[in-house]
């Protein structure tokens, strides 16, 4: 498990793969929700620690990495503030609809409830879901919902969830790399924050390709 030491308004993540993380403002108040910390009971690579002893990461430690190795991304690029804190929200929430045992699950759930965790992680960063830490959270301990979270920090849900789930974005596999002058694709917005978050090698496959291959014992 990473280490987590608060730090004034800032929490310093000690990951094994990325090193120092340091989270404030909005990661920080995601990474601080129960939705979130939901994911920290979820195998990343479900019953592979079968095979792979070492192989317990989970969601939770993934969901982080892949905000930060994002915001690196985008950093690197030269992406204004705005555009850093919203590709790397879009990473810390990617995978918030997952359920037990991750992949293995899925039909199951699609065929139980007619979503796959996609739709699911879209309804909750929406709040079209419903409350489900209500009915096992005292009131006082709640805390504010994943949307609630997003306006207070002045970021819109709803293009939040688009940009995770790839809504509105044109088809067309040509544009599968970093493009910073890759248009107005979406909402009027610019076609490469799609590509940091969805890509050939985006966000989300380079931190699971560096963690999963540094718990199987593959690195």
């Amino acid at each position: 498990m990473c280490h987590r030491e608060a730090m004034g308004g800032k929490k310093i993540i000690n990951d094994p793969v990325h090193g120092t993380i340091k989270i404030s403002g909005v990661l920080l108040d995601i990474a601080s929700s129960p939705e979130l910390n939901r994911l920290s009971q979820i195998r990343q690579l479900g019953l592979a620690y079968l095979v792979f002893p070492g192989a317990h990461h989970t969601r939770f430690e993934h969901s982080l990495g892949v905000s930060h190795v994002a915001s690196l991304l985008a950093r690197g690029m030269g992406l204004d503030p705005e555009d850093v804190k919203l590709v790397s929200t879009a990473g810390i929430l990617h995978d918030l609809g997952h359920g037990p045992f991750s992949h293995t699950m899925e039909k199951v759930f699609h065929d139980r409830i007619g979503k796959d965790h996609m739709a699911l992680t879209r309804d909750i960063i929406t709040g079209e879901s419903s409350d489900w830490s209500s009915e096992w959270l005292d009131p006082e301990e709640r805390g504010p919902t994943i949307p609630e979270i997003l306006e207070h920090h002045g970021l819109d849900p709803g293009e939040v969830a688009s940009l995770v789930c790839q809504e509105g974005r044109p088809s067309n596999d040509s544009q599968d790399k970093l493009d910073v002058d890759g248009g107005q694709a979406y909402f009027g917005g610019p076609e490469y924050r799609f590509q940091i978050i969805h890509s050939a090698l985006d966000a989300d496959q380079l931190d699971f390709l560096l963690r999963d291959s540094h718990y199987t014992g593959e690195a």
